[in-house]
């Protein structure tokens, strides 16, 4: 009778443990493994173009996805400096309205003169503001957009005049600046809405996105369980086709043995 300790249940059992190595392999590179690549292995040119079209379609959500999150920033950022130059040009409005008085002292028109003047400064700043290469304020700039599903959502430079052209020096002029400043703060109202509106239409197709990339990403996982389920299946197949062959090549290997001590 052979004992545990024979040759013969030690070759047995590196023959049986390699075949639950080869399975543990298996099993580790299927969970991990890309159902594209594991179609192409198989030879089954179907399921690995329709599962390369997906992943590229989800690829490009998450492109699309950001670009409008892009978008937000950008309009977030138009809103908060047009809000600024609203606080700045209703000030001058404050000015252009006392430098209009004609019984105001030449000293004290020169000292509003002067803070006009400073605003004007901080408009023409502000109007340089950019986000990633694209000027916010500036008119006749380029604009930023994306084309999102079948909708194409822009945002235009929020322009604003730096009134430049205009100031309070005298009495006709802050006049003039006034009417204009009026002007100017109707048109700031007109953009920030406009923003409002573009904002919303971002936030749709973001939603939109979302709903679209939850389902597509939970079809993709669900194929990549089925290709990850048929490679384990596979695996389960050839452990027991290797420990069959082991066990197979032990019983010859002990009735050679037997044999031999008959003999």
């Amino acid at each position: 009778m052979l004992s545990p300790n024979s040759p013969i249940y030690s070759n047995l059992s590196h023959a049986t443990g390699k075949a639950l190595l080869d399975l543990q392999r298996s099993t580790s590179k299927a969970l991990k493994i890309q159902s594209t690549e594991f179609a192409i292995s198989e030879g089954n040119s179907g399921d690995a173009s329709y599962s390369a079209r997906l992943s590229s379609l989800s690829d490009h959500r998450k492109v699309e996805s950001d670009n409008l999150q892009n978008l937000i920033s950008f309009g977030q950022m138009q809103d908060a400096g047009l809000e600024k130059a609203f606080s700045i040009i209703d000030r001058m409005g404050s000015i252009a309205g006392t430098a209009s008085n004609s019984l105001i002292s030449t000293s004290e028109r020169s000292i509003l003169n002067s803070e006009f003047e400073s605003l004007k400064q901080h408009l023409t700043e502000l109007q340089d503001t950019q986000f990633q290469g694209y000027n916010l304020f500036k008119p006749g700039v380029k604009s930023l957009s994306i084309v999102s599903g079948d909708q194409k959502i822009t945002f235009e430079p929020a322009s604003f005049d730096n009134l430049s052209g205009f100031s309070v020096s005298s009495e006709s002029n802050a006049s003039l600046s006034g009417a204009k400043i009026l002007d100017e703060l109707d048109t700031i109202v007109d953009k920030r809405a406009n923003i409002g509106s573009v904002t919303n239409q971002i936030l749709m197709s973001t939603d939109r996105l979302d709903s679209y990339f939850v389902a597509e990403q939970a079809h993709l996982a669900r194929k990549e369980r089925d290709y990850a389920s048929t490679s384990i299946d596979l695996a389960k197949k050839s452990l027991h086709t290797k420990a069959n062959t082991a066990l197979l090549v032990q019983a010859q290997g002990i009735n050679q043995s037997l044999i031999a001590k008959l003999l």
